[in-house]
C-alpha cells in the first residue's frame, strides 16, 4: 500500500490508557504438572499455574495489565529464584480493547486458540505441530508469538478493520495481500477475515519447511475466513526474488526480527 494507506492505519490504534502488556515465558526444564511459574514485573511478583499440557521448552504468553506494569519501553522482567521460575523473554506494549481482560491465547496440547476482537465473536484455531515429535527447530514458526496475538485482536477491532477497508477502497480488480514470515498464519488469517467480504487473495508465506503446518492452519480455519477472500500458502525466502508472485496492495508481518 502507498503512503495514504500507512497514514490511515497509523491513526487508528487504540489510546494509551488501553495498553496491555504481553510477556513470553519459556517453561524451564524440570517443570512438572501442578507447578506454578513465578516472575517479577517492575518489582511486582506474579504467579501463574502451569497450563494443562504445557511442557518444558513451550513458550507461554501471559497478559499483564499495563496500569500495573508501567508504561512504554522494555519490560523490567526477571525470574524469581526462590520459587519455580520461568525465563521471561521479550515483551510487547499491546493496544487492547479496554473491555477485554482475557488472555490472548489458550493452549491445549498441539492446538492454540487465538481470539479475535470481541465484536467478531470468533477465534482462530491454530495447530502448532503436525505430529507430537516437535524439535527445537520447529520453535520459530510453530509458536503463537506475542505481536501476532496483539495484531489478531487489533486488526479485527471495528474501527481498525473499517479503516483498512477504507484505505483499500478503489483498488482495481482483486485486492492482493501478502503476509511475510507467517509462521502459524495468525496475522494473515486475521487479515483474510477482515477482507472476506471482498474479492481478495491473501498469500501467507514462510520457509518451505513451514508450509505444511501453515496450509493445515488455513484448512482448519476455513469456517472463520469463509467468504470471497482466497487464502493460500507459498514459500518465500527473503532476498530471493520471486517474480511469479506479482504485486500486492497490502503487506503485513509480525515478530519478523529477533
Amino acid at each position: 500500500a502507498g503512503d495514504t494507506s500507512l497514514d490511515c492505519i497509523g491513526s487508528m490504534l487504540p489510546t494509551k490508557d488501553q495498553t496491555m502488556r504481553t510477556i513470553t515465558l519459556v517453561v524451564p526444564e524440570g517443570t512438572e504438572a501442578g507447578d506454578s511459574l513465578c516472575f517479577a514485573v517492575d518489582g511486582q511478583d506474579v504467579e501463574v499455574p502451569l497450563p494443562e499440557g504445557a511442557k518444558a521448552g513451550d513458550a507461554l504468553q501471559i497478559q499483564v495489565d499495563g496500569e500495573n506494569g508501567g508504561a512504554g519501553g522494555e519490560d523490567d522482567i526477571k525470574a524469581d529464584g526462590d520459587k519455580k521460575g520461568a525465563n521471561a523473554t521479550g515483551a510487547d506494549d499491546a493496544a487492547n480493547d479496554k473491555q477485554s481482560s482475557s488472555k490472548r491465547s489458550t493452549s491445549n496440547g498441539d492446538v492454540c486458540k487465538v481470539p479475535l476482537h470481541s465484536s467478531m465473536g470468533a477465534e482462530l484455531t491454530l495447530k502448532t505441530s503436525l505430529d507430537s515429535a516437535r524439535t527445537s527447530a520447529d520453535a520459530i514458526h510453530s509458536e503463537p508469538w506475542p505481536s501476532g496475538l496483539v495484531m489478531a485482536e487489533v486488526l479485527t477491532h471495528p474501527t481498525v478493520s473499517t479503516r483498512i477497508l477504507s484505505c483499500l477502497n478503489g483498488t482495481k480488480g482483486k485486492i492482493r495481500a501478502l503476509e511475510l514470515g507467517s509462521g502459524l498464519g495468525t496475522v494473515g488469517l486475521t487479515l483474510a477475515r477482515v477482507l472476506n467480504a471482498n474479492e481478495a487473495e491473501v498469500v501467507l508465506t514462510d520457509y518451505e519447511s513451514a508450509i505444511p503446518l501453515l496450509q493445515a492452519n488455513i484448512e482448519a480455519n476455513r469456517n472463520i475466513i469463509q467468504g470471497k477472500a482466497d487464502v493460500k500458502a507459498d514459500s518465500l525466502e527473503w532476498g530471493r526474488h520471486n517474480s511469479d508472485m506479482g504485486t500486492f496492495d497490502i503487506i503485513c508481518g509480525s515478530d519478523l526480527l529477533y
